[in-house]
């Protein structure tokens, strides 16, 4: 805007409020000029202690205005900004006061419109005299609004499943836990008080909301209380409503996996510097599987929890990494034969250190589907944090480098973090480097963070081994991750038949060079892992193939 003068006329609520019509109409006439319009909204809040007629472009705020008028010259002032058909649509902010900060600014406001959108009605032009007559004598309407209809009930019902809606709860409401005893043990409460008195009362809104199904909630007798009495200002309209609307839509998801075809969950908990790591929840579980289109068949099978001999262990001992050896081929054998009578379909929440998942994705190899969900180190769950696939969420360097004849290269996989001992560890091996890096924007543990990504992922480092194997003549590879347990999981499984051997590093817990842990290679087109290696021979006493 060019002055201070056309935005007092957009955003009329910098004065002080207009209180005839003939300067209402004026200032309808300048403001046509500055903006258009498609709608005229009136916002409350709490009390109300300020309403504030808003001209609205789709659900955003374009202008604001307030006036003090009788009842039925603010029809008229309404009128002026409108046509006489229009249906006027009332908002109220419930719980909350509009600050001098908030009025002046068309984001707010618009925020706080958008926020109010279940708290709302359209009201013809006799509603509208009707609620500033109300306002304008002070009187609120006794008694309790519309009683519900079975209809509404029965819809309440439907939407809540039969359990409470309070966020964190959902306790079937058909049966006590304790007896076993079977009936309704539910409360309907109003979001929007069915009474004007009432917690969360509005006036002219109570009355109009009280039979509408998505301003009643279901919940039980503890959270019915907490709500209306106990804690009743913690929970104003917005956030009732932004919880059911929540609700509604994480059981519509979760019920509609039972249209999912049903695979197997297995769990492989290994310890981390003997640290001992969770494995999922069932609820963990089924938002895990919602992204790969799958839901839990049974229960999941936990085929290895911290067992006590591998917390025991040392990680940089010879004997540890004979055990982990063992350890994984022990896993994918028992995956791969469990998974058989699902056509090798399932999902795989593996964590551990990074030569071991990965050896354990090239033991399971890539002619199957089973999917490794991402175990988040940020929040301690097992989950997708990306809605959406990112695609080429990493980039591979290093390629133009090489030459036709490398025998050997360093491999690095930095996708979540690329630390100097990685760098300083290439340099000492002394071949040349090829890296693979997570983007700037997402480097990070999340930077696989949707299984379709893996997917690709996956596909690209196939591709990339093909490659250095036929056009670079490489036949080691010296891999040094750094990559979350999702992701090692898919590298392993893009290892196949013809690729060069995969010498596999970890970070030396004494803060040295990373050391080569693991060996995966081709042996009659049968994958081997062999322990007890290093970066310049096979197991001990043998020469590399």
């Amino acid at each position: 805007m060019s002055s201070d003068r056309e935005r007092d006329t957009v955003l009329q609520t910098r004065l002080v409020p207009m209180v005839s019509l003939d300067e209402v109409r004026d200032h309808a006439e300048a403001v046509r000029r500055l903006v258009k319009w498609e709608a005229i909204g009136v916002l409350l809040d709490e009390g109300p202690g300020a309403i504030v007629v808003v001209l609205l472009e789709d659900t955003r705020v374009v202008g604001a205005l307030r006036f003090c008028l009788s009842s039925a010259e603010s029809v008229k002032a309404i009128q002026a900004y409108g046509r006489d058909s229009d249906l006027t649509e009332m908002r109220c902010w419930q719980g909350h006061t509009m600050s001098d900060e908030q009025l002046v600014d068309l984001d707010k406001l618009t925020a706080i419109w958008q926020e109010s959108s279940d708290q709302a009605s359209s009201l013809d032009t006799q509603e509208v005299e009707d609620f500033f007559n109300q306002i304008e004598t002070g009187t609120r309407k006794r008694g309790r609004g519309a009683d519900m209809t079975v209809e509404t009930r029965n819809q309440v019902l439907f939407d809540a499943h039969g359990r409470c809606m309070f966020e964190g709860c959902g306790t079937a409401l058909t049966v006590d836990p304790l007896t076993g005893q079977r009936g309704n043990f539910a409360y309907l409460a109003h979001n929007v008080a069915s009474s004007e008195g009432g917690a969360r009362g509005v006036p002219y809104l109570s009355d109009r909301l009280s039979n509408r199904p998505d301003n009643i909630l279901l919940l039980c007798d503890t959270h019915h209380r907490i709500i209306d009495t106990v804690a009743k200002a913690d929970y104003p309209a917005e956030r009732l409503s932004a919880m059911r609307q929540r609700f509604c839509r994480d059981v519509e998801r979760l019920l509609d996996g039972l249209s999912r075809p049903p695979v197997p969950a297995f769990c492989v908990a290994w310890p981390v510097h003997q640290q001992t790591i969770s494995v999922p929840s069932e609820l963990q579980i089924a938002q895990a599987l919602t992204p790969i289109g799958v839901r839990l068949d049974g229960q999941p099978n936990v085929l290895s929890d911290n067992e006590t001999v591998l917390r025991s262990a040392e990680a940089d001992t010879d004997n540890f990494w004979e055990l982990m050896r063992s350890t994984v081929e022990h896993v994918a054998e028992q995956i791969l034969r469990q998974s058989h009578v699902k056509a090798y379909r399932a999902a795989l929440f593996a964590m551990g250190l990074m030569p071991s998942l990965i050896a354990l994705g090239a033991k399971l190899g890539n002619k199957c589907e089973i999917t490794p969900i991402l175990r988040s180190r940020k929040h301690g769950l097992w989950y997708w944090p990306a809605n959406q696939p990112r695609g080429e969420f990493f980039g591979i360097e290093g390629l133009e480098d090489l030459s036709n004849s490398e025998h050997e290269v360093c491999l690095k996989l930095a996708l979540t973090a690329s630390p100097e001992i990685m760098d300083a560890t290439a340099e000492a091996l002394g071949y040349r480097v090829v890296s693979v890096v997570a983007n700037k924007d997402v480097i990070g543990n999340e930077a696989l963070g949707h299984p379709d990504d893996g997917n690709l992922f996956r596909q690209r480092m196939q591709e990339l081994l093909h490659k250095l194997g036929d056009n670079h003549g490489v036949e080691r590879i010296h891999l040094l991750p750094c990559a979350s347990n999702a992701a090692c999981v898919f590298f392993g499984q893009a290892f196949d038949s013809h690729h060069p051997e995969l010498m596999i590093y970890d970070f030396d817990p004494a803060k040295g060079p990373m050391v080569a842990r693991l060996r995966v290679r081709n042996i009659d087109n049968r994958c081997s892992v062999d322990a007890n290696v290093d970066s310049n021979s096979g197991p001990r006493g043998e020469m590399p193939r």
